[in-house]
């Protein structure tokens, strides 16, 4: 759909409506939230900022609330460094109070997230049983398998692979009576990355073709150029290098022109690995070099780590024992940091706990029922 048309439709709900209309103050909100889920997050804060005018004209407090909630995330998503952990939850808190529970379960979704690129599992998982109670108990079926998306690269992270594909898998069979591309992109694309790690590749290259091809319909760069950075990685694997260099640098292309600072970081460490493999250590190092500066700027310890790897591999491929064993310290501080055997059992833990409490609930009701 067009931009310009979309604002254009928001424009008129302002100026004739004045958001007096709940279903008007609903719809773009709504229209903010997705922008926020699907990284356009200068439309997002732009649409955010209309409804808070209009609220505020309106006397709309909660709408008014929802609205500041929309554009603080989407402001701390878009800075990609300067995520405020105390601010989000505070806005939580009142969401709560007021009783926006699907709004709360978002603030949890964000701030799982936020944990995710400190490298902070615990915390991470937590929120993320906490964002799944709550869009349960809204019977919320998009968000509910948003939370089995994100939990499926969770445990991909941690090398978990058997619970990473039941929870991807729980996903998709909801999202696929959903309609939405943009939504059968984020779980394909999850599926793929975990079989990049367990094998075959043919299945991850294909799995990401799929997810390229939803990109596509969903006319949606950020998707395309996350799916086309991941398949050109895959092409590396596979031996593929003149196809992978081709696919990684238009997705560089596309991450450059939408500003991505992430998905250029992750992209210029597909390149480094992928000039090491044609033997171009020069340019191996400077893609490193870019990752690094932009990990760095983001505070992403899961990119800095990988950045520290390919310098390590530069290194042992140029004899250079004292730079290698440099960025090996460096590498194994930051694996430690990011994935240990106590990430694992608290992860089960947490959702152990969850799932105990949920069937205790639904045991003393059953009970309750019978005693009728």
């Amino acid at each position: 759909m067009n931009v310009k048309f979309l604002f254009a439709t928001l424009a008129i709900f302002v100026t004739t409506l004045s958001f007096g209309q709940s279903t008007a103050l609903d719809s773009a909100l709504d229209y903010s939230y997705d922008r926020y889920s699907f990284h356009n997050f200068d439309e997002g804060i732009e649409a955010s900022k209309k409804v808070q005018k209009a609220a505020e004209e309106s006397k709309n407090s909660i709408a008014y609330l929802r609205a500041s909630f929309y554009k603080e995330i989407s402001l701390q998503a878009q800075s990609g460094n300067e995520y405020d952990i105390q601010k989000t939850d505070s806005l939580r808190l009142e969401l709560l109070k007021n009783g926006l529970l699907r709004d709360a379960a978002r603030a949890h979704l964000h701030l799982a997230r936020t944990y995710y690129y400190f490298g902070d599992v615990q915390k991470e998982v937590y929120q993320y049983s906490k964002a799944l109670e709550l869009y349960e108990q809204l019977n919320n079926e998009p968000g509910i398998a948003s939370v089995y998306s994100d939990l499926s690269l969770m445990y991909y992270d941690q090398h978990d692979y058997e619970p990473a594909f039941e929870n991807i898998r729980k996903a998709i069979r909801i999202d696929e009576n959903l309609n939405d591309p943009k939504v059968m992109h984020r779980d394909y694309n999850n599926l793929a990355i975990i079989f990049e790690h367990t094998g075959p590749i043919d299945s991850a290259i294909y799995f990401h073709k799929i997810a390229v091809d939803f990109a596509y319909q969903s006319k949606d760069q950020y998707s395309l150029g996350l799916s086309l950075s991941n398949l050109g990685n895959n092409y590396i694997m596979a031996g593929m290098l003149d196809l992978a260099e081709d696919t990684l640098l238009k997705a560089l292309e596309i991450r450059t022109s939408i500003g991505n600072l992430r998905g250029l970081a992750f992209t210029n460490i597909r390149l480094s690995y992928l000039f090491i493999e044609k033997g171009n250590l020069k340019k191996a190092k400077q893609h490193a070099r870019n990752s690094l500066n932009y990990a760095n700027q983001l505070s992403d310890l899961k990119v800095k780590r990988m950045a520290y790897d390919k310098f390590l591999q530069i290194a042992e491929l140029e004899n250079n024992s004292a730079e290698a064993l440099k960025y090996l310290k460096l590498v194994r501080h930051l694996e430690d940091s990011l994935h240990n055997s106590d990430n694992t059992k608290e992860i089960t833990k947490t959702i152990m706990r969850y799932e105990f409490a949920k069937q205790e609930f639904a045991d003393s009701l059953a009970n309750y029922t019978k005693e009728l």
